[in-house]
C-alpha cells in the first residue's frame, strides 16, 4: 500500500481531521478583519448585546460586508484607542470623520 493512501481506519479519520483543518482555515477570514463575536468579546459583552449597540449606533467602526459582518481591526484599534473628550467612545455617527482624519493624517 502506498504511503499516501490510508491504511487503517485510524489513517482515514487523522486524514479527513487534516482535510477538515484545511477548510476551517481556507474558510476563516484573514487576520485584519474581525467577526462580530470577536467584536463583542473585545468590548467585554455578549453577541446579543453588540447586537444590540450596534443597532442603536453605538459601534463607531462600519462593518464590512464580506462573507457575513466583519470589522477592519485597524479601525476598531483606533477606535477603542482614540476617545471623545469626555473619554467616550465613538458612536457610528461621530466616529466615521475621525477616522477619515486619522487616515489623512497618515497619508502626509
Amino acid at each position: 500500500m502506498s504511503s499516501a493512501t490510508p491504511s487503517s481506519l485510524d489513517d482515514v479519520c487523522r486524514h479527513l481531521a487534516r482535510i477538515a483543518d484545511l477548510i476551517t482555515t481556507a474558510t476563516r477570514p484573514p487576520a485584519e478583519l474581525l467577526t462580530r463575536d470577536e467584536m463583542a468579546a473585545l468590548l467585554n459583552v455578549g453577541v446579543s448585546t453588540f447586537d444590540k449597540l450596534k443597532s442603536a449606533g453605538k459601534i463607531g467602526p462600519r462593518p464590512l460586508e464580506l462573507a457575513g459582518v466583519k470589522y477592519s481591526a485597524a479601525e476598531v484599534r483606533a477606535w477603542l484607542a482614540y476617545r471623545d473628550a469626555a473619554g467616550h467612545l465613538y458612536d457610528s455617527q461621530s466616529w466615521p470623520p475621525v477616522w477619515a482624519s486619522l487616515n489623512r493624517s497618515k497619508k502626509h
